[in-house]
């Protein structure tokens, strides 16, 4: 996770070292940045979600496959909703 984090901001540092020469290429390099951001959390509830599912409990696998379901159902709303305007 803590390269993931790393990675990301040097995706976002070079966007905006993009940005200041005028580059086409900035919008790209900054969307992979924040996409990269917001998949980290997600990749770490479907790892737990894989751990209690392993370990038996199904009342916290219950719990973190639901989040993971409001997760990615925010990220359908805010895309669509996005792609409407």
């Amino acid at each position: 996770m803590r390269v993931g984090t790393f990675i990301a901001a040097a995706l976002f540092s070079v966007g905006t070292a993009l940005i200041w020469l005028d580059s086409d290429l900035a919008t790209v390099v900054l969307a992979g940045g924040s996409s990269l951001l917001v998949m980290l959390p997600v990749s770490r509830l479907t790892m737990m979600a894989a751990h209690f599912v392993r370990l038996a409990d199904r009342r916290f696998a219950l719990i973190a496959i639901l989040v993971i379901g409001l997760t990615v159902s925010g990220a359908v709303v805010g895309v669509s909703s996005a792609a409407g305007q």
